[in-house]
């Protein structure tokens, strides 16, 4: 399988790899980011109550993906999914005091 990788030839950044990769890949990529920061947060988090590592790993994912969605990395479907995480984490955080 041949991969068009042309995007790379005028690129100088980071950013400029991401988005030619991401767009190759049409947003799978930066989806992918997102679940690798919500699983290295949580685990790094570990250390606490499980809902407090929870939360804040919703709560850092949620900021990737806002920062994601408005460089139009993502679409609004995943842009959702950590949000409404979040939302959910929160509570039940709160039902459960």
């Amino acid at each position: 399988m041949n991969y068009n990788t042309t995007f790379l030839n005028g690129t100088t950044s980071v950013t400029g790899v991401m988005e030619g990769v991401n767009s190759m890949t049409d947003g799978l990529y930066t989806g992918l980011i997102l679940l690798a920061i919500f699983f290295v947060c949580f685990i790094a988090m570990k250390n606490h109550d499980t809902d407090v590592a929870f939360i804040t790993s919703s709560f850092i994912t949620a900021i990737a993906a806002t920062l994601f969605f408005v460089m139009e990395w993502i679409s609004i479907g995943i842009y959702v999914i950590p949000v409404v995480l979040l939302f959910i984490s929160i509570f039940y955080k709160q039902a459960t005091k």
